[in-house]
């Protein structure tokens, strides 16, 4: 059970009993005789409460305090929260009866939910997009929830078993690329390569089909043109209708037009800028261009037994979201868990 000091239905309801009219200021004198004044809005819960600190009736906002209530603060839009009581405290106080279920005020709560973003970047808050989805409504410089949490984690799990299934397909194409001309030695070095990394491509194509990256790109130049055709067209087939994969002069881009598109100039054609900016980390889904920003720190994805599958430059201030959802990547493709490390400068996690 939790008690709401601040809600306004409970402030207003006590505050009526005991303050005059609205316009009148209201004078009174603390335990030490010291006089206050006020306004309805300003004057703490306590100080308007008929109620001495010794008193034996006090009723039960005023005995739920642990401290002289002349000297507390509540006030509507104090900024004071909630704090939790125990049923049997809550019960002997006459607030619950024996066997009632208590109903949770969240829904009140979350009418009224929403921030700023105006400082988020636009790669930021397209992580908050790809966390909360259709849960959230960005209008400008402000985010408002709008619920829907039921539908919501339905949503993620069909996702999740879709993406299972497109990272499971897509390594297999990529697994069926072989070398370029090459000699044999060379060669079956380089296959041994493109095994190593035919998980985080797959992870990341699959993140980018689902919404939460919004460029993909690799140099594959070293394998054979033929094959990575063949393979960037059985992509395409897999992953959803708008997100684009292209292969083109040995690069394999996979993309989001509608993610790109919020980082890219809108006066100017959407490909050439993806090509310009096909190794810049922001528009891979890592917040940084290591090129232009030296300012960032290493971030590590592991997987459950402690190897390390996937690392990236991150910035340090929000190195958290981006290590939070690129390891999401991983546990949605995958199925299994994985986890995030920041190192610090120093060497220290």
């Amino acid at each position: 059970l939790q008690y709401f000091l601040p809600d306004f239905t409970l402030v207003s309801s006590l505050l009526l009993q005991s303050l005059p009219e609205s316009g009148h200021s209201l004078k009174s004198k603390n335990a030490a005789g010291n006089r206050l004044q006020g306004s309805r809005t300003r004057l703490p819960i306590a100080m308007v409460l008929p109620y001495g600190p010794q008193a034996t009736t006090r009723p039960p906002i005023c005995q739920l305090f642990r401290y002289d209530p002349i000297a507390l603060g509540y006030d509507f839009g104090s900024g004071v929260w909630v704090r939790d009581v125990l049923r049997g405290e809550a019960m002997r106080l006459g607030l619950v009866n024996l066997g009632q279920r208590m109903q949770p005020n969240a829904d009140r709560f979350q009418e009224r939910l929403e921030s700023t973003v105006k400082d988020l970047a636009p790669q930021l808050r397209n992580v908050l997009k790809e966390h909360f989805g259709d849960q959230i409504e960005i209008d400008g410089d402000v985010v408002r929830w709008k619920g829907g949490v039921a539908e919501h984690e339905a949503a993620v799990e069909n996702r999740r078993q879709s993406v299972g299934q497109q990272f499971a397909g897509i390594k297999s194409d990529l697994g069926g690329v072989r070398p370029g001309d090459l000699g044999a030695e060379e060669a079956g070095r380089i296959e041994e390569v493109a095994r190593e990394f035919q998980p985080p491509w797959a992870a990341q194509i699959s993140a980018v089909a689902a919404g939460r990256k919004p460029l993909f790109h690799e140099d594959l130049g070293f394998l054979d043109p033929e094959d990575l055709s063949r393979a960037g067209a059985s992509i395409q087939k897999r992953i959803p209708a708008g997100v684009v994969a292209r292969f083109e002069d040995g690069h394999l881009y996979v993309y989001n037009p509608d993610l790109v598109g919020r980082l890219a100039d809108p006066r100017k054609p959407l490909w050439p800028q993806i090509v310009a900016h096909r190794d810049d980390g922001k528009w891979l889904g890592y917040g940084v261009n290591w090129f232009e920003d030296p300012a960032f720190v290493r971030v590590t994805i592991s997987d459950a037994g402690g190897a390390t599958v996937f690392a990236f430059g991150a910035p340090e201030q929000t190195a958290h979201l981006y290590g939070a959802a690129r390891a999401q990547d991983w546990i949605e493709a995958t199925g299994r868990p994985h986890t995030y490390t920041i190192h610090r400068p120093g060497g220290g996690p």
